[in-house]
């Protein structure tokens, strides 16, 4: 799907960050941030970083590609939002499928979305969708035991309900 395609106002959006309106929605523009202009983000990684969840919502029911990485570090949109501290748009990714597992390389380490948020609350929904995981047998339980140790993770996490489980 084209960027001209979607909503006019989401459209702008992403043309102020330089993306031309022929261009598709998981295409990538070099412009826009001036200090992260060597990334190449896609429009999902822009309205994941900026914290526009009506953009974020709107091209993910356009079919965006949820994992794409940048080309700098490997992030993908939803490891930007939970470094930002984008609590709705981590929400938002992690209810569409977005994949948790994914590790990129940031100050000479290997993290994953999880390990980037700097706000408790990106911590908990990443925590409750650790331990939907573990308990539909499909997770790393190392990884719940780091979120337990976090601040205040623990405590804020949502309850998790039957109905969440695959």
């Amino acid at each position: 799907m084209l960027i001209k395609n979607i909503s006019k106002k989401s459209a702008t959006i992403l043309f102020s960050f330089g993306f031309n309106k022929d261009a598709d929605i998981d295409g990538r523009c070099h412009r826009g941030f001036e200090q992260t202009s060597w990334f190449q983000f896609t429009p999902l990684m822009y309205a994941s970083i900026i914290g526009n969840i009506n953009l974020v919502a709107e091209l993910i029911q356009a079919g965006v590609d949820l994992n794409i990485k940048d080309e700098f570090y490997g992030f993908t949109a939803l490891m930007w939002a939970a470094h930002k501290g984008q609590d709705k748009v981590v929400e938002v990714l992690l209810q569409s499928g977005a994949d948790t597992y994914h590790r990129a390389q940031y100050d000479g380490k290997k993290l994953d979305a999880y390990a980037l948020s700097k706000k408790h609350s990106c911590c908990s929904w990443l925590g409750f969708w650790q331990r939907v995981d573990e308990m539909s047998g499909k997770a790393n339980f190392s990884k719940t035991q780091v979120l337990l140790n976090l601040p205040n993770c623990a405590a804020s996490a949502p309850v998790i309900s039957p109905s969440v489980l695959p």
